[in-house]
């Protein structure tokens, strides 16, 4: 993983100070998962989808069998949720619901955001980052996004839009990873990361998310392949 990886680090950091005993049960259902993917599929090597069911505001998501679930983690505490996938060419997958609501105004401005009008044939709004305008939008949604994806030092995007997936608006940050040295200078790390964000109950407050990274060498054929999943997407009523 490459520096971005502290977006998932930052998912972690309430489960690892779990008690042992709700630990070992995480452990118990990401075997349970390994197992539910192997026995949908028959075998490994002849899987077809591992299906994601109940999770936040997703009712189903069908994933390709290139992705291993290797973690699924409730923190009581924080109330928040998380599922980890892996590909062998080591690019990863995690959706995880928010443990706590942003600000009240801060999700106003998400959810304004979100109902803005956009193209009807390419189903989104590119919010354009070369522009003032765009850069001031861009910054006002930064309570919503990630901890790295709001560091300059470690995130640099290239992308943002908010887009239509199967009837609900989402907002979509693509960038690269690196990082600032001594000297302010700006170096890749050669990962690149798409983070999409849900609105889960309408009013912004409550975030949901999921984090694809990877090499930048195979990102476009490993972003390629979610989208093929995302069309199989069904949101909960």
């Amino acid at each position: 993983m490459g520096t971005c990886s502290k977006v998932e680090e930052n998912m972690s950091q309430n489960f690892d100070k779990l008690p042992e005993n709700q630990i070992t049960k995480s452990k118990m259902t990401e075997e349970s998962n390994r197992n539910k993917f192997l026995a949908n599929s028959g075998s490994q090597n002849n899987a077809k989808q591992f299906l994601v069911s109940d999770f936040g505001q997703i009712e189903s998501l069908a994933l390709q069998n290139m992705w291993l679930p290797i973690k699924q983690a409730d923190d009581v505490i924080g109330q928040s949720r998380r599922q980890e996938f892996k590909q062998e060419n080591g690019a990863s997958l995690s959706l995880k619901e928010k443990g706590y609501r942003i600000a009240e105004a801060d999700g106003t401005v998400f959810t304004d955001t979100l109902k803005k009008a956009f193209d009807p044939q390419t189903k989104k709004r590119e919010i354009n980052l070369q522009t003032g305008e765009g850069k001031k939008e861009y910054a006002k949604l930064m309570p919503v996004l990630a901890e790295d994806l709001i560091s300059p030092n470690r995130f640099q995007p290239e992308s943002v839009c908010v887009r239509e997936i199967n009837g609900k608006n989402v907002l979509e940050v693509t960038g690269i990873c690196g990082n600032v040295d001594a000297n302010g200078n700006w170096t890749s790390s050669g990962q690149k990361i798409t983070s999409i964000y849900i609105d889960k109950f309408g009013k912004g407050d409550a975030i949901q998310e999921i984090h694809l990274e990877s090499s930048a060498k195979i990102f476009d054929l490993t972003k390629a392949g979610l989208e093929k999943a995302l069309k199989s997407l069904m949101w909960k009523p």
